[in-house]
């Protein structure tokens, strides 16, 4: 399962990643909403 995470604040969204990715999914991170729909456009996550 491939997860975007969207934040903003980057210590934030490292925790976020460490415990889903401690979980088995694949992440990927964006800090904004614009580069989050970029990404989204060229590879739809889960």
């Amino acid at each position: 399962m491939n997860i975007l995470i969207v934040e903003y604040e980057p210590e934030i969204a490292h925790l976020i990643q460490l415990t889903v990715e401690k979980e088995g999914f694949f992440c990927r991170m964006s800090r904004d909403g614009i580069s989050a729909l970029q990404m989204f456009a060229e590879q739809p996550s889960d």
